[in-house]
């Protein structure tokens, strides 16, 4: 969950309390959102803020995403997380400081079987985070258990080759238009969203003009 501080009016729209908030990133920086208040919204409904982006409102969507920013955005679409407060007190890694920003997200990931370190006891998190290990990633977020095989050429005898099935039968991934997945690729930042957007139910905002903006001049919001 993100730090959420109400600053606008509610109302009631078919008894759902809708209100205008600002959220306040753990980077310090604040976004406008919208927060529904409702136990039976839908989670497509309710605009969760899993990437705020580089700061300076500039998003980076060709750039790599590393694991631990990796495990920070699935964090804050867990249920369970609380990002204000949780505290990891369990055993680190290795190469995870307790004093690195993104400690608690790390371990609340492993802890959470989200993700798995490497047997030498590292978490390695500024490594690019891969295709594969992504999607692997998101399969554990839903609960899925690999199974079967993918209709990629390139993923048959591939250790992920049943999460990546099981996604794509989802219709979260549709890989690169030429029947390749390339799974050991690095996947960007703009991949990475599009995958989560399209777990969430979202669709793109068409009414938001995007020809006067750069690649990397996307206003975060």
């Amino acid at each position: 969950t993100i730090n959420a501080e109400i600053t606008g009016e509610a109302g009631e729209d078919l008894g759902t309390t809708i209100y205008t908030a600002t959220v306040t990133g753990p980077d310090g920086e604040q976004y406008e959102d919208t927060v529904i208040l409702d136990d039976e919204t839908p989670l497509s409904n309710i605009h969760t803020a899993f990437m705020l982006g580089k700061g300076n409102g500039v998003f980076d969507p060709t750039g790599n995403l590393t694991r631990a920013e990796a495990a920070t955005l699935i964090d804050r679409l867990s249920a369970g997380f609380d990002e204000t407060n949780y505290v990891f007190t369990g055993e680190r890694f290795s190469d995870v400081a307790e004093i690195a920003w993104y400690y608690n997200y790390v371990g609340y990931a492993t802890e959470n079987s989200l993700f798995i370190g490497y047997e030498d006891n590292t978490f390695r998190p500024m490594n690019s985070i891969t295709r594969a290990e992504f999607v692997t990633v998101i399969a554990r977020f839903l609960g899925l258990e690999a199974s079967g095989t993918s209709s990629f050429s390139d993923t048959a005898g591939h250790w992920a080759d049943g999460y990546i099935a099981v996604i794509e039968a989802a219709g979260y991934v549709t890989g690169d238009g030429n029947g390749t997945f390339r799974p050991n690729d690095t996947i960007t930042r703009a991949e990475a969203a599009t995958i989560i957007d399209r777990v969430l139910g979202r669709v793109p905002d068409k009414e938001i003009d995007l020809d006067n903006i750069t690649d990397n001049e996307i206003k975060v919001i």
